[in-house]
């Protein structure tokens, strides 16, 4: 078995004759964590691409466990542990929220029915258990009103209106168990009378952000599966991204709260 479980060999990714990576050559030791830092622009999301399969490398191959893996397709990729994840999660709207949670269950190595656990676990403490079958695109109302009611004390605290906070408060809870993307498009449906233009302001800033389930699902999914032998620190670390997540947001709303 290699030391290296990924080899970046001399890797050039051309778009006409625009050259957007050039000659990248990376080792990344089995069992490591690593980042990759640059400017915007500089190219990481194409070497990303490249990697995992979205893009054939104009030059230079990508070696995964030892053997090329040069240009294979990313479902293929996944097969074989290579996976990669995105910026922007999603739900899957016609799977339940359970099922949302398990979607990791085919790749190798993924320990599914270890992390079935984790799961209940998060449910159960949320009061989300007999909604565990619900699809994760049409939660009832009734789960968003339970929501609101629990963020309103939140963003009462970053600086929206008590009168205001519930209406807030179930968007939170939209961008907390599904994702921030419908919670800004339900945003857009609210009526203007729901929330005065600060508050809308405050929100824009606090919902910005990651700490939701999906988000959850795709970083122990995706963690567990380079580093299978830290699956368990992965996995204890999952409702703390949540959590610390949602405060870093608010902590931005508040910020935004006290400048307008």
């Amino acid at each position: 078995m290699s030391e290296d479980v990924l080899r970046i060999e001399g890797v050039t990714q051309r778009f006409g004759g625009l050259v957007a990576v050039r000659d990248v050559n990376v080792a990344l030791p089995r069992g490591s964590i690593v980042g990759l830092i640059g400017p915007n622009g500089a190219g990481k999301t194409t070497l990303f691409n490249a990697v995992s399969g979205f893009f054939r490398p104009s030059e230079g191959r990508i070696v995964f466990e030892g053997k090329d893996v040069t240009g294979r397709a990313p479902h293929v990729l996944a097969r074989t542990g290579l996976v990669r994840t995105f910026q922007g999660a999603r739900v899957f709207p016609k799977l339940s929220v359970e099922e949302g949670l398990r979607t990791a269950a085919h790749l190798p190595s993924g320990g599914a029915s270890a992390r079935q656990p984790v799961i209940r676990n998060v449910m159960a403490e949320l009061g989300l258990e007999r909604y565990r079958h619900e699809l994760a695109g049409s939660l009832p109302s009734g789960v968003m009103r339970v929501l609101g009611i629990a963020m309103a004390p939140v963003c009462w605290l970053m600086g929206i209106p008590w009168d205001q906070a519930v209406a807030a408060g179930g968007l939170m809870g939209i961008k907390t168990i599904l994702n921030e993307f419908i919670a800004y498009v339900e945003l857009s449906k609210l009526p203007a009378e729901a929330l005065d233009p600060r508050s809308r302001l405050i929100l824009l800033y606090a919902m910005c952000g990651f700490a939701n389930f999906g988000s959850l699902g795709i970083m122990i999914a995706g963690l567990a599966t380079m580093a299978p032998e830290r699956r368990d620190e992965v996995v204890s670390l999952g409702l703390k991204s949540i959590v610390s997540g949602t405060l870093a947001t608010c902590l931005m709303g508040a910020i935004v709260g006290v400048l307008t």
